[in-house]
């Protein structure tokens, strides 16, 4: 889930052009910071900032944590 979320960070951020240059290669050959002007490290801290200041709605969560409390009881 989590790359899924990297993944179209960079794509609706840096255009999907420069993903796929990087696309479908092994680790060691992806250069992020020949893509993106920046080292992987810094992509992924601006993307952990960007996911951790998003609203989040834990109504369809709870729902689900009391049907399961409900059928599955301790």
């Amino acid at each position: 889930m989590q790359s899924t979320s990297l993944t179209r960070y960079l794509i609706e951020t840096y255009g999907a052009a420069k993903f796929l240059k990087i696309y479908d290669r092994p680790v060691e050959a992806m250069d992020f910071a020949a893509q993106y002007g920046k080292p992987v490290e810094a992509l992924i801290e601006e993307w952990w900032r960007f996911v951790t200041d998003l609203p989040a709605d834990t109504s369809a969560a709870r729902a689900v944590y009391q049907i399961y409390r409900t059928r599955y009881p301790i």
